[in-house]
């Protein structure tokens, strides 16, 4: 990786040229790992064989001192193969609480199996029609996700004389300071390595163990945002994935869409919400008790409990309403 890297001589805007160099490297990687990892079965196979022969030979008689050197070689090649394909079996399997060097390959197996099979989506429900075929279940999905997602225009209430909370003159500046080195390099450790990755394929424990290697062309692009406050296009794709809110969904309205984006728009997502973290508590309101840190969405409960065991003690009436929000958010215009 590191040497390729530094091969890769891209020209354009910083944006573009982090975006153009990790798709080539993609694409270099992925010829690499043609090279490696579809002929492993065979590489094993092989020195498993040489290494069984050179072993029974020297039950019947000394070896030479060039084939001791050739078992101790084909030994060699034999384990790193083998740890090859366990760790490529890990990754697939997706599981997170194992230990690497654990190795099961019937296991990692079933494990994938069994995922597919989870994961693969025969039939859906959508608008009280149902679809059978991937092609019209594509289509479906996308329509009602279309229309779940699109703003309705209409008149909007407004408020006047409301005095809302402002963060200070000092709060706001340390919102639009430039990025510096090791506020990116928090931003960047503070995600978790083996998260899936988006259309560019790569997660955060490449971007760690790499960092010394690409963090000049991912400090050219962060620096160019804050400057332009512009994505080049492509640098922001994303892939949008289902995931099933039940155990056995059966209606669109039973998956939840979340995106799977690239690592160059979570990186600067990350700091930007690292640098709103820190303010954010001065302008939002006591009431809401979720969603930031050191308040707890129980609270409310406690609270609303405590209201009615009041009322019930001193024989109070009490008004209670509840809603349930089919979307849990709206849209920021």
């Amino acid at each position: 990786v590191r040497s390729q890297w530094k091969e890769l001589n891209v020209e354009g805007r910083a944006a573009f040229v982090l975006k153009e160099k990790l798709k080539l490297l993609k694409c270099r990687l992925r010829q690499w790992n043609q090279e490696t990892f579809d002929c492993l079965d065979k590489k094993i196979n092989e020195a498993r064989i040489i290494v069984n022969m050179l072993d029974l030979k020297s039950e019947d008689s000394n070896l030479q001192e060039v084939e001791v050197v050739q078992r101790k070689e084909w030994r060699a090649q034999l384990c790193a193969s083998l740890t090859l394909k366990d760790n490529l079996l890990f990754q697939k399997s997706r599981l997170n609480w194992l230990q690497a060097g654990d190795a099961n390959s019937n296991f990692f197996h079933a494990c994938i199996n069994r995922r597919r099979l989870k994961n693969e989506i025969r039939s859906l429900k959508v608008a009280n029609e149902r679809y059978n075929e991937p092609s019209t279940i594509k289509e479906a999905v996308k329509g009602f996700f279309e229309g779940h997602f699109r703003e309705c225009l209409h008149a909007r209430p407004r408020l006047q004389d409301t005095d809302f909370k402002t963060l200070s003159e000092e709060d706001a500046t340390t919102l639009i300071l430039s990025f510096f080195d090791e506020e990116v390099k928090i931003a960047v450790w503070d995600c978790e390595g083996p998260k899936n990755p988006g259309p560019d394929g790569f997660n955060f424990t490449f971007i760690k163990d790499f960092w010394d290697d690409i963090k000049a062309d991912f400090l050219a692009f962060l620096h160019e945002f804050h400057a332009n406050g512009k994505l080049v296009k492509g640098s922001n794709s994303s892939f949008v994935v289902l995931v099933p809110k039940t155990d056995n969904p059966q209606k669109v309205e039973e998956y939840r869409p979340i995106s799977l984006i690239g690592c160059m728009y979570k990186v600067l997502a990350k700091v930007l919400a690292n640098r709103m973290k820190k303010v954010i508590g001065k302008v939002i309101s006591e009431s809401q008790s979720a969603f930031l840190k050191g308040r707890l969405i129980l609270d409310s409960v406690l609270i609303a409990n405590e209201i009615l065991e009041e009322a019930k003690r001193k024989k109070k009436q009490c008004l209670m309403l509840k809603v349930d929000f089919e979307k849990a958010y709206d849209f920021v215009n």
